[in-house]
């Protein structure tokens, strides 16, 4: 899967090459980012001063998420059970299982990320004022890191 141009909207959609068939998959969406597993693959835009996050599962599209204007959705990873992103609103995954919207927690993260059964995430530790000096004294940013093993939930 590539984001490449459709000369009728003059911007980006998804293309997918399967069984050496090229086939533009998506119309008017224009995705920035956009992550596949299996025959599912999910995509954010940012149109009209809004981030959307969409996913195209069993044949059928569906948006899942809008922000507010002040807020980007990106950076997206998706595993058999979730659909992760990074925000800078609030820490956020789509469980593709139970087909809800989980908060994993109200601050952002400074990483969202799946793979195979697991997903994990970073939280910034302290005050803005904490991280900085911590960041000028070591070099790094301290976070709180979480890892779920998701085959036991």
């Amino acid at each position: 899967m590539w984001v490449g141009y459709d000369s009728e909207e003059q911007d980006g959609e998804l293309f997918w090459n399967r069984g050496k068939v090229t086939k533009q998959v998506t119309k008017g969406v224009h995705p920035k980012y956009f992550s596949v597993e299996g025959d599912s693959y999910a995509w954010s835009n940012h149109l009209n001063r809004q981030w959307t996050i969409g996913i195209s599962e069993n044949g059928e599209q569906k948006t899942l998420v809008k922000s507010g204007e002040a807020d980007a959705l990106q950076f997206l990873t998706m595993s058999q059970r979730i659909l992760a992103w990074t925000s800078y609103e609030k820490t956020q995954v789509y469980d593709r299982k139970l087909e809800k919207l989980i908060t994993l927690d109200q601050k952002p993260a400074t990483t969202v990320t799946t793979k195979g059964h697991y997903l994990y995430w970073a939280i910034p530790s302290g005050t803005p004022e904490q991280q900085q000096q911590i960041a000028k004294d070591s070099g790094i940013v301290a976070a709180d890191m979480y890892l779920v093993d998701l085959d036991k939930i």
